[in-house]
């Protein structure tokens, strides 16, 4: 613990003008309620300008020992002694209206017993004062200020009462009574009672117990959730499901009914009632729990603190982060947590509803929270809870019931419960908020504890000697559940930071004190009231101290000036003080408007650069908390880069040994898109000179992929040259020196040095390049509308390293391939631009691009046409290689084999004909003299692969129907110009012409064959044939005709039917050969025929015997 002396201190002290010893103190928003040994009830109001004021002034029948006021309802609960008969008794009584009585000397009290018809004096009005009677000495009680509910502890049991206003029918009024509500019986004596909103805590000497009342209304639970998905879960109506609790975890647990806690009222028969009974509520261990926390880094663990709201100390752990995974919490194998021991040890606890109508839609059920066993020699002393609201200040009538008293109408999600817990020499600070039960603070006092009181933002301590006073994390929790810190944008020091001792302010013999805070509840306490009392030779001297506290701005201003001491000295007690002043800075914003204030603006924004100056110069593990504060103070670049060069005169040391958080929020601020870099060129080559004496590594990477581009390309390449040296120690490439060589490239690109340029290029492999592209696409395209240089470099130099990034960009889904076209589209026209038919290509060589192989073979198919339709010889400079080592497309994605009589159609000559050289680049005494057209794969490589895409089985009909649109297009343009039609001819219309014939009807190719070319027949029958009769039928019948013995052509279709013959043997059952064999067929010329059809099937048969059978003995083995 850090401890700050005399940097909290008090602005102003009053002393209140009691005139008797006040035994015991409570107070409200702006009031303090005294009680004195001479029997009266003294209220002091805060009036603006005008100081303290007595208002009002009440006789009792008692001494007070203790008392407590409700803003709500308006009255004031005490707990009184009288002496009678050598006993104490004592009485708890309310005194209703009391606003009504302010700054009036005479009034009449009126004295009744509750739930009793008042006594009513027609036209004089009284004061009422009601009695609540108790069947046991009342040893605590507790009022809930935004609920009215009044606790009262006896012996092992508290009762809970409310105001409800009545009506008389005698004397035709309304009045205010006191109604009984509830019992909850506890297993201990309970010793103290505290009640906030439906959350109550009972402490004994050793046992420290917190409760948490949840009204089932056959539907829902009734409750404070925090937006916690897992306690909204709809619960079943006859066997309730509890939520968990506690230090990591929240296990609602509480024990079953046993008699030893059951009031004496009732009877063994009542304790046995069912679960659905309306008046006592069974509360059982939970079998099946909803919400459990799991972590493999032991949170639980006590040895190792926790840490919530920064850095690398997971932001995420505490309950409303959405982003946060549900875990499993296991107590035995992560220690702490908010329950002592195993869930045996709790104390039975019994909830018995006293007035039916009040909870007349539901069910009460009472969830433990928290249970804390204290040591034996060492007794609880201080508890108290803690509510802080949300700005709005009241919940929805989802988030709210009306049918549940116990809960007030500013309830709502975002509202955070805390329990203070302490004894005489250390103290804890709870959030009982769900999901789970968090330790945010543990303190040690520097001396015995008398009294201990909690605020948001600040924890006062009575010792002996003073008022000590430490930093509370209630407001800083809230805050953090509210906001979503993403460590970017928006950043908070850990809540559960250890607290300061940050002040010690001394009073004699101090006894009691009391916080009055600001309406709100949740700014920088208004004031703080003290009692001390001195006893010298049976004398009593006493003073009450209203004193009020510095604003968070001045305490704030008092903590930097105190920070300077370590500043130079001690790094961890520098920043813990800085992280301080931030949060009690942070702590009035829960609620209010001060951060609208150009004050507290500039404060908040000086706070968050010290912060983020210490993270970026100072060697710590957070390092990267640098970005997210020097974002909140708004500092931007330029600044940034200023205190960079202040830093670098004073001490280059710092600047550059320990800058890592200095680097980390450059980084972000040149690669992010958050404000534009309105940067000169010294401040650029500023930049990357850091980067080069702190992190080398990095330029590379600046270079190519950040927004910094105002630098010198010449200083920028000496800085390069420098890394590439260092490279070379390593001896083996990496893929970081290929970035190096590719930010060379760039910055030859930008001097316009295309030679070198190319040259550093090639000294990159292919993999490693593709594999850089294709992880950074800002180095190919700039926001998907042109090429950067680099990419045309690229596609100058290495066209199809550029076309296969772009097929990895569409296959990853970062950039669809009409980008990609629309990226390679230039002047030309696209059946003219190379490299698109090239992308279009290898997009259809992958059977996974299936989805796109339609559309994109239709537009390829058209590029072909187009190019066959406007076809030139090629040029010797665009071709490399000789024809016969060109791969020919076979069988890969969209694109099929070739079938093999195509090749015996023009313009092939014959099988492989396209692997000859070209007749365009033979020598001059090796060229034809006559007309020649060219076979070659250079002259036909469109058409070589236009013939691949239609033999595809992926090939739709739209490809045949575009392919004859182009075929008869052409023939029309030549009947359009007779004179001409000899000389424009293509040469390729009779493949794509039968190609087309055939995917229709491939009886009308057969026809088409047969007249024309009969000679390709054979090899068609192979290809386009398949095991079906008819149309071997249909062959068969055409042949008969051809080859009878009057016909012209019997010499010529001979050979061609035996070809034939041969072929269909071979995809025919021997049972169709015999019915296609003609009736006037010779047996001697079709037997030979048919033995080789018998001997097929057998073969086929014999191997499928072999074949089961194998399987049969793979089966049984």
């Amino acid at each position: 613990m850090v401890r700050v002396f005399r940097c909290f201190g008090f602005k102003s002290q009053v002393v209140l003008p009691v005139v008797d010893e006040p035994i015991s103190i409570c107070t409200s928003s702006d009031c303090v309620f005294i009680a004195t040994v001479a029997g009266s009830l003294e209220v002091f109001r805060i009036q603006v300008g005008k100081g303290w004021k007595n208002v009002c002034s009440i006789n009792t029948e008692g001494l007070v020992q203790q008392l407590a006021y409700s803003e709500k309802d308006d009255y004031l609960a005490t707990l009184e002694v009288k002496h009678f008969r050598h006993e104490n008794l004592t009485f708890i009584k309310t005194y209703l209206d009391l606003k009504k009585w302010e700054n009036k000397k005479n009034f009449t009290i009126s004295l009744r017993v509750a739930e009793k018809y008042p006594v009513i004096i027609p036209g004089q009005p009284v004061f009422e004062v009601l009695e609540i009677p108790q069947e046991e000495k009342a040893n605590s009680l507790s009022v809930c200020s935004h609920t009215g509910t009044l606790a009262v502890a006896c012996h092992k049991k508290v009762n809970l009462y409310m105001i409800q206003e009545k009506y008389s029918a005698e004397c035709s009024r309304s009045y205010k009574d006191v109604v009984h509500i509830l019992i909850i019986n506890w297993g201990h004596v309970v010793s103290k009672v505290v009640i906030n909103e439906s959350f109550i805590a009972l402490m004994s000497n050793r046992y420290a117990h917190v409760l948490k009342l949840n009204f089932y209304n056959g539907f829902r639970k009734v409750g404070l959730h925090m937006s916690n998905p897992a306690s909204q879960a709809t619960l079943d109506a006859n066997q309730p499901k509890a939520s968990s609790s506690c230090f990591e975890s929240t296990e609602l647990i509480a024990g079953d009914f046993e008699n030893t806690s059951s009031p004496p009222s009732l009877s063994s028969n009542e304790l046995l009632l069912p679960s659905d009974s309306s008046s006592i509520v069974n509360i059982k261990n939970d079998e099946a729990y909803t919400q459990w926390v799991f972590s493999s880094d032991q949170r639980g663990s006590r040895k190792k603190r926790r840490s919530f709201g920064q850095g690398t100390r997971n932001i995420a752990e505490i309950a409303n982060v959405a982003i946060t995974p549900d875990t499993i919490y296991l107590p035995k194998l992560h220690g702490n947590s908010g329950i002592n021991g195993s869930t045996k040890s709790l104390p039975k606890v019994m909830v018995q509803v006293k007035d039916q109508s009040v909870f007349v839609n539901g069910k009460i059920k009472a969830d433990t929270l928290l249970y804390k066993i204290g040591l034996p020699d060492i007794s609880w002393r201080h508890m108290q809870l803690l509510c802080i609201y949300s700005a709005s200040g009241q919940g929805t009538p989802s988030q709210c019931d009306s049918d549940f008293p116990l809960q007030s109408i500013k309830c709502d999600p975002k509202m955070e419960m805390f329990c203070y817990l302490g004894n005489s020499h250390e103290g804890q600070l709870y959030s009982l908020s769900p999901p789970a039960v968090q330790m945010l603070s543990s303190y040690k006092y520097s001396s015995p504890a008398l009294q201990a009181v909690t605020s948001p933002t600040m924890l006062f301590v009575v010792t002996d000697t003073g008022v000590e006073t430490y930093t509370s994390r209630g407001a800083a929790f809230s805050l953090y559940r509210r906001n979503h810190y993403d460590n970017i944008q928006k950043a908070i020091p850990p809540v559960d930071l250890e607290p300061c001792l940050c002040g010690i302010q001394p009073f004699f013999n101090a006894s009691e004190i009391s916080v009055i805070s600001s309406p709100k509840g949740t700014m920088m306490d208004s004031y703080v009231i003290l009692l001390s009392k001195v006893t010298e030779l049976n004398d009593t001297m006493w003073s009450l101290y209203a004193l009020e506290p510095y604003s968070a701005m001045d305490t704030y201003k008092d903590l930097i000036v105190f920070s300077t001491k370590y500043q130079d000295s001690v790094q961890e007690a520098y920043l813990h003080v800085l992280q301080e002043a931030n949060l009690i800075l942070r702590g009035p914003v829960v609620d209010s408007e001060i951060e609208y204030l150009e004050e507290y603006q500039n404060l908040f924004a000086e706070s968050c650069q010290k912060l983020g100056d210490f993270y970026a110069w100072h060697p710590c593990s957070d390092w990267k908390l640098c970005l997210p504060y020097y974002n909140m103070a708004g500092i931007t670049l330029k600044d940034a880069l200023q205190k960079a060069s202040n830093i670098n005169e004073k001490d280059q040391g710092i600047s550059f040994k320990h800058g890592k958080g200095f680097l980390h929020y450059l980084k972000r601020k040149i690669f992010g898109n958050s404000e534009p870099l309105n940067l000169s060129t010294d401040e650029s080559n500023l930049i990357l000179s850091v980067f080069y004496k702190c992190s080398a590594q990095d330029v590379s990477s600046i270079i190519l992929l950040s927004r910094l581009k105002n630098y010198s390309p010449e200083k920028t390449l000496a800085l390069m040259g420098d890394i590439k040296k260092r490279d070379l120690k390593f001896g083996k490439k990496s893929k970081l020196s290929y970035l190096n060589n590719l930010a060379c490239v760039v910055l030859y690109l930008d001097l316009c040095d295309l030679d070198a340029a190319e040259l550093e290029l090639s000294n990159i492999p292919k993999t490693d390049l593709v594999q850089i592209c294709v992880e950074h696409s800002r180095l190919i395209h700039e926001n998907m509308d042109k090429l950067t240089p680099f990419a045309q470099l690229l596609r100058k130099s290495c066209a199809d390293i550029l076309l296969e990034i772009l097929v990895c960009f569409h296959d990853q889904g970062n950039l669809p391939y009409t980008a990609c076209l629309q990226l390679l589209q230039g002047d030309y026209e696209i059946h003219q631009n190379t490299h698109i038919k090239m992308f279009l290509e290898m997009l259809l060589k992958d059977k996974k691009r299936m989805d796109i192989f339609p559309e994109i073979s239709y537009q390829l198919v058209n590029i072909y046409l187009q190019r066959l339709l406007q076809w030139r010889p090629p040029i010797k400079q665009s071709i490399t290689g000789s024809p016969s080592s060109q791969p020919l497309i076979q069988e890969v994605g969209h694109f099929a084999c070739r079938y093999p009589w195509l090749d015996l159609l023009p313009p092939f000559q014959g099988i492989k004909s396209y692997r000859t050289a070209c007749h365009y680049f033979r020598s001059p005494s090796a060229t034809p003299v006559q007309p020649f057209i060219c076979p070659c794969y250079f002259c036909n490589e469109d058409l070589l692969k236009l013939q691949s895409l239609l033999c595809s089985p992926c090939a739709k009909e739209i490809l045949f129907q575009t392919v004859e649109i182009a075929i008869q297009s052409s023939e029309t343009a030549n009947d359009g110009t007779p004179q001409q039609s000899a000389i424009i001819t293509f040469p390729w219309q009779l493949s794509l012409d039968l190609l087309c014939k055939a995917s229709i009807d491939v009886c009308d190719a057969v026809d088409s064959i047969l007249s024309d070319h009969p000679q390709i027949l054979p090899d068609f029958c192979a290809s386009m044939l398949d095991s079906h009769p008819e149309q071997w039928k249909y062959l068969m019948e055409k042949f008969q005709t051809l080859i009878s013995e009057d016909s012209t052509e019997h010499n010529r279709y001979y050979p061609i039917f035996q070809d034939m013959l041969t072929e269909m043997v071979k995809k025919l059952k021997t049972s169709d050969v015999l019915h296609l064999v003609p009736a006037n067929g010779s047996l001697s010329y079709f037997l030979p025929y048919l033995n080789q059809c018998c001997i097929k099937d057998q073969l086929v048969s014999l191997e499928k015997i072999i074949v089961e059978r194998g399987q049969s003995l793979t089966l049984y083995d």
